[in-house]
């Protein structure tokens, strides 16, 4: 999978989700003044994609948190349908220390 970059509709802030190498990606925050990057173990599956897929084709909407963990649980993003033609992206990081950077 390529680069993926999710911009905010709001200002500038946006994720960007890249290859790091064979099996590992890292997660580039930008929000605001802060840049915080996390690199996730997640061995080449098309789980990233579907995800995202699954969230285009239910563009009208949907009621619950739409969910998707790395394989070691390193980087979470939670998706919500504000009914209205929005999605809010909520992105979490539970690893260690060594792999998260404020950059």
């Amino acid at each position: 999978m390529p680069d993926l970059t999710i911009r905010s509709n709001e200002n500038s802030d946006h994720l960007v989700l890249a290859a790091d190498d064979n099996d590992h990606w890292r997660a580039t925050l930008t929000f605001g003044e802060m840049i915080a990057a996390v690199r996730f173990y997640q061995p080449a599956t098309d789980s990233l994609r579907v995800y995202f897929a699954e969230m285009a084709e239910a563009w009208r909407g949907w009621d619950e948190e739409r969910v998707w963990s790395s394989r070691g649980g390193d980087c979470r993003l939670a998706a919500v349908h504000d009914g209205l033609g929005s999605i809010g992206l909520k992105v979490r990081s539970t690893c260690s220390s060594s792999a998260l950077a404020a950059i």
